[in-house]
């Protein structure tokens, strides 16, 4: 496998991603995402499966993983996506990111679910 280089802030691909499958634990992403549920106090996790073409002057290929959100009680959502980049020259590149939302929903419903 050869070693390539890149320079920082260099665009390396555009991605196409579609959810696959949603697997819901104790919330639904839908009402969560619009407001209209809060999470249980103990948490809830959404599993997020994906796919979908790339494209770019780097990498051309295909994308496919999942993102295991794990939503707060207090709303912040925290990401931990793994996936698998399957590049048109035959390659396979590990994706690792996780991130969280750094802000916490503070939607209607949830002061109306905590009383």
């Amino acid at each position: 496998m050869a070693s390539t280089s890149f320079a920082f802030g260099e665009l390396l691909y555009d991605a196409t991603l579609r959810f696959t499958k949603v697997i819901e634990y104790g919330l639904s992403l839908a009402a969560f995402l619009g407001g209209q549920a809060a999470p249980p106090p103990a948490g809830s996790r959404i599993d997020v499966v994906f796919e979908g073409p790339l494209s770019g002057p780097r990498i051309k290929g295909h994308m496919s993983g999942v993102d295991y959100l794990q939503i707060r009680a207090d709303g912040q959502a925290k990401l931990h996506i793994h996936a698998e980049i399957a590049t048109d020259d035959g390659e396979k590149i590990a994706f690792l990111a996780m991130a969280s939302s750094g802000r916490k929903r503070t939607p209607a419903c949830y002061n109306s679910a905590r009383t």
